[in-house]
């Protein structure tokens, strides 16, 4: 039985994948809100808690603080990026928007607020850590607009995945042997 752990896994897409994990017999630490990751200090419990796992999520972004999904990945590559047995997955949506509204039209404008990204991580990934030897296994995953929460307001007309779909890909990829995955994916 595999040991899974994920942040932002009270609802949306990381309640579905929690969902699924449990259905497909993975234990799972479960991390949310009250582990606010723009902190430091709970970012190391995450981690710690996280020890025994075979698998981290990294699905938690804190509206707080832009780059708090980046800080989560720093810290726990720095801790599993030597051992081939872990595997690390990188969630990387749209998240949030902000919306503007044109004084002359009175049309809404939105300005896109991205969490971390897969250009973000690879860049990050080689300038921060090109003198360490990355063994893990490292997935970088990137759905396309998911009916959660955060996209109530986007309105009709668009359509989305579904949490549960999302989930199904990222089960996917904790399954598969290639050792580098990355996947951008949406309903066509």
């Amino acid at each position: 039985m595999k040991n899974a752990s994920i942040t932002g896994s009270a609802n949306g897409i990381g309640k579905a994948i929690v969902d699924l994990l449990l259905l497909n017999d993975y234990n799972v630490l479960q991390f949310d809100i009250e582990h606010d990751i723009s902190k430091p200090e709970n970012r190391q419990y995450i981690i710690e808690q996280s020890k025994d796992c075979d698998v981290f999520i990294n699905n938690a972004w804190a509206g707080n603080s832009d780059d708090s999904q980046l800080q989560m990945y720093y810290d726990i590559i720095d801790e599993w990026h030597d051992d081939k047995d872990k595997h690390i997955l990188n969630m990387g949506s749209l998240m949030k928007y902000k919306t503007h509204v044109d004084a002359d039209t009175e049309d809404a404008l939105y300005s896109n607020t991205y969490r971390i990204t897969k250009k973000e991580l690879h860049k990050q990934t080689i300038l921060k850590h090109l003198d360490l030897s990355i063994l893990c296994k490292m997935t970088i995953l990137q759905p396309g607009f998911t009916e959660t929460d955060f996209t109530t307001e986007f309105g009709e007309g668009i359509v989305m995945m579904k949490p549960a779909q999302v989930a199904r890909q990222v089960l996917n990829a904790i399954e598969s042997d290639v050792h580098i995955i990355e996947s951008s994916f949406k309903i066509r």
